[in-house]
């Protein structure tokens, strides 16, 4: 929506987003993948009863830009606890075109995809004839993708610990990196693993994104590929359907990559199977 520069085209899709999403959002990737990690981490050591970490990874469409709250108010702690609650509980129940209206023409600070993509393709090139099988490409892809997240596991597993023990973790930033470097090699391994897979679903359909554009030796990655690559691993873990473009509905149906087989959303790309998709949904008071 915010690549949109026209404001009046930018509210109007805002208004679109605030009836068909009923207030309801994704968090944003970076938080979704901590908690699909802490989610993991919890499954295995801990005894205690979890929520499904598909009722964890929503938030509310006024947060999609982050959460905001008046800090360093100069009021007491006690004080500027309430305010910050209200403050959170107003901005909770604020529609998208709000928000939107209150960026007016400010635009965030956004990645140059195009420059990513661009050296993405020639690092592809360069190591194209290393490419031996889909899961060698794959396991690469991982280990990359592990490599933006390993510092949040650290952390994950270190407030375990703390939590568990009472005391703070004692640790200086060698072995901070040293623990990372050890937590990487363990993740990659465990990916070996499709129940894995599974468990840490945003990780692994993004890193088959990139891995299937890499196998396709003759395909080069744009920069609006990497905003689909991101819807993806959203909507195809935790949506009944996907409504994309019809070269990103080929990939992602590639057998090889055995997606249809792990995850049941349905991909569409066709304006008609859009509606016949939507024609059969019961009623949402019936869902």
């Amino acid at each position: 929506m915010l690549k949109q520069k026209d404001l009046s085209t930018r509210i109007a899709t805002a208004s679109l987003i605030d009836e068909l999403s009923l207030g309801a959002a994704f968090a944003p990737e970076q938080e979704r993948v901590g908690t699909e990690l802490a989610h993991f981490f919890y499954s295995h050591g801990s005894k205690a009863k979890l929520h499904p970490v598909k009722s964890l990874i929503w938030s509310k469409l006024s947060y999609v830009l982050g959460i905001v709250h008046p800090a360093n108010t100069g009021l007491q702690r006690k004080e500027e606890l309430v305010a910050q609650k209200a403050f959170f509980d107003t901005i909770w129940d604020f529609p998208l075109v709000e928000v939107v209206q209150t960026l007016g023409d400010a635009e965030p600070p956004e990645k140059d995809f195009d420059a990513i993509a661009t050296k993405l393709n020639e690092g592809s090139a360069a190591h194209a004839d290393e490419i031996r099988s889909f899961e060698q490409v794959y396991m690469h892809e991982i280990e990359g993708c592990l490599s933006l997240y390993v510092s949040t596991a650290r952390a994950i597993l270190e407030g375990m610990f703390e939590r568990a023990t009472g005391a703070p973790p004692q640790s200086t930033e060698d072995k901070r990196r040293a623990h990372e470097k050890e937590l990487l090699g363990f993740f990659v391994q465990c990916f070996k693993k499709k129940e894995v897979r599974k468990q840490l679903p945003t990780i692994h359909v993004h890193a088959l994104c990139h891995a299937a554009v890499r196998w396709n030796k003759r395909q080069r990655i744009e920069g609006n590929d990497l905003f689909d690559f991101h819807h993806a691993a959203a909507a195809i873990p935790y949506c009944d359907s996907f409504l994309t473009e019809s070269p990103l509905r080929t990939m992602l149906q590639s057998k090889h990559l055995g997606i249809q087989a792990d995850f049941p959303c349905v991909v569409i790309s066709s304006e008609s199977e859009a509606a016949q998709y939507l024609e059969s949904m019961p009623p949402l008071e019936q869902q």
